[in-house]
């Protein structure tokens, strides 16, 4: 019997002097930013400048993003950081698959956050700020 209360005990991060087995876990510096980007749809075959936002108000002079990945056929070509928002140029190519994009925001300081359906690529009609085609080297 203390041999299963031994394992159960062991499972749960206890350890036998009574210490927790997960103490070298720390919580991150930081909670996740929201982001939203605007507009967020555009078509295929489009150049344009779009703007990423926090939904909260943060110090982007100590937020410093190093870079943005996109997950599909959109390349970030351009970011402008200015001081409570980051201007963004953005190519879809015409070959791009219809969907949405999610962005993997990175920091100098290694952090990340995750940006979820940032840009839909989709023919719906949206009014888009045109960026020159010459502005993005995919």
């Amino acid at each position: 019997m203390q041999k299963k209360l031994l394992f159960v005990g062991l499972a749960m991060g206890c350890t036998l002097d009574g210490k927790s087995a997960f103490s070298d876990w720390t919580e991150p510096e930081r909670a996740p930013i929201d982001f939203t980007l605007s507009p967020a749809t555009a078509p295929p075959n489009s150049t344009y400048l779009a703007t990423l936002r926090a939904q909260e108000d943060i110090d982007w002079d100590k937020v410093k993003i190093k870079n943005i990945v996109p997950y599909g056929d959109v390349f970030v070509c351009n970011i402008d950081l200015l001081y409570d928002e980051a201007i963004l140029t953005l190519h879809i190519p015409k070959d791009a698959e219809y969907g949405n994009v999610d962005f993997l925001i990175e920091y100098e300081d290694g952090d990340i956050d995750l940006v979820e359906n940032a840009v839909q690529i989709s023919d719906k009609d949206v009014s888009l700020v045109l960026a020159d085609d010459g502005a993005c080297d995919e």
